[in-house]
Formats: C-alpha cells, structure tokens, sequence
C-alpha cells in the first residue's frame, strides 16, 4: 500500500513538473519576438498580446510612442525614412513590441528594415519586433528602424503597434500591454500630374482578368505601364508607344490580388492608383 501510495506521490509530482515547464515555457517564449498579427493592426483582427497564453495584467492605449521623420507634408513616394519606437513604464524591467504599417483595411504599406546594430527580429515583411537581446532595459526602452515608403496614389499610413512592459518574473502574469497608433499622410506633390492630356486618360476593366486597356484619349501615346505590389516592388512594366491612342496590356501572369500602377509620360505621372487583378 506504501508503495502504491509513493508511486502516485511520484507521479503527480512528475506530472506537476512538466505542466509548470509548459506554462513557463508559453509564457516565455516570445521573449525573441512577437508572433505576427499581435500588434492591434486590421490585418491581424485587432489582436495584441494580451490574453490566452500570451501576457495578463493592465491594458492601456497611448499616443505618441511611434515617432517618424515623416516631414508634416507627408512622405514621398519609395523614400525610406527613420522609425523609433520607444515605451515608458516605471518599475518594469523588461520590453517588447510589433509594428505593422497598414491602411485602414489592413493592406500592408511599404517595407520594413531592421538596419545593422537596431537589434529587432524581422518576423516577415509585414512586422517588426523585438529579438532576445533588444528587451531588457530599466524604466523604457527604446528601439529604431526604417521603412521604405509605397508608391504614389497609397495614401495615409497608419503604424498601428503593441508594446509589452513586463515585471521580469518569468511567467505571463502582471505585465501591462499598451496599444498605439501613428499615421503618416502621403505628400500631395506625388499625385497625378497637372498636364492638359492627364485628365483624359482611362485604364480599364477594374477589376481585370489581367488583360488591362490604358485609353490616352488622343492620337499617338507613348510612356510607361507600372505595376507595383503592396510592398512597393515593381511586378510588371512595359514601355507603350501607340499610334492609336490605345494600348492593351497583357499583365495575366500577376496572381489575384490588389496591385498599384502608375502611368508616366516624358517623366511626368499622367495616372497612377490602385487595380484589382481577378482571373
């Protein structure tokens, strides 16, 4: 009976062990970076790292801790700017975050780069985070990157963001997660262009099953077709030099998806926005 009692002591004991192993485990698992879609963004639903087997404690929302040298009159088009992040809470001593740069639907703007010495972990394209080293600091904790702006006609970029400030204790509980937002606007200078012929221009179907016409509206048209991505990398281009005034481009190797194109002619934008491919 003795035996059979130590056994179980044993047992549950064992038992016991390997499930504080996991919770330890859960709660600090993320100390290299926060999975994606937790920084309070569209894309992600809104999700932060609070709650499940993420972090507990207090929720606050605060402005002002995504900073940008973004000048007032918006940023130009595929210019790469500085980024810092930084939170401030007394009497914790370790930090992370996530930041995504979205527009108000959740389409992801622009490109983010973690530069040498900035100690961030690039999950994907789409957010940045922490890594390991970059979390520990007394009272705040600051960080900094680039982002590489989207193409003309993207507009306001909002970078949406989710800080943790946590007590160091090793588990998921009494640490303070705060949610923030910065929007940046798009510089109006890098809008269609004011030329005579500008206002005429037509690219149609939109949607597109790739096959795309661009309509000059006059006689003889000659420039360049751009196709970018989400992130601003340029997908497709052909260069037109038309007669008619009409050219029709075959774009259907692009995948399904929202695209941006621009229209330029002797150097200067005659259209530029957004078109949806559908096959």
């Amino acid at each position: 009976m003795k035996r059979t009692v130590l056994i179980t002591a044993i047992f549950v004991a064992l038992c016991a062990t390997f499930i504080f192993d996991g919770l330890h485990q859960s709660a600090t698992s993320h100390v290299t970076g926060a999975p994606s879609g937790r920084a309070g963004d569209p894309a992600g639903g809104g999700a932060t790292c609070s709650g499940n087997m993420c972090h507990s404690g207090g929720a606050l929302s605060l402005a002002g801790l995504i900073t940008t040298n973004v000048p007032a009159s918006g940023y130009v088009p595929a210019t790469v700017y500085n980024i810092t992040a930084t939170v401030t809470l007394p009497g914790n001593q370790r930090f992370g975050f996530e930041i995504s740069p979205q527009n108000a639907t959740g389409t992801f703007m622009g490109v983010l780069i973690a530069g040498p010495g900035s100690q961030l972990t690039q999950l994907n394209t789409h957010y940045i985070t922490h890594d390991s080293v970059s979390t520990v600091s007394t009272n705040t904790k600051t960080w900094n990157f680039t982002w590489k702006s989207p193409v003309a006609g993207s507009g306001p970029v909002t970078f949406f963001g989710c800080f943790n400030a946590t007590n160091n204790n090793n588990q998921n509980s009494g640490d303070t997660i705060i949610r923030t937002a910065t929007v940046v606007q798009e510089t109006a200078a890098t809008g269609m262009a004011s030329i005579s012929n500008a206002a005429v221009v037509s690219i149609f179907p939109n949607p597109s099953n790739g096959i795309i016409n661009v309509d000059f509206g006059f006689a003889e048209a000659t420039g360049e077709f751009r196709i970018m991505d989400v992130t601003g990398k340029m997908v497709f281009n052909t260069l037109i030099n038309e007669t008619s005034g009409i050219k029709n481009i075959d774009a259907s190797q692009l995948k399904n998806g929202i695209y941006f194109y621009e229209l330029t002619s002797n150097g200067q934008i005659l259209k530029n926005g957004r078109i949806a491919i559908l096959k």
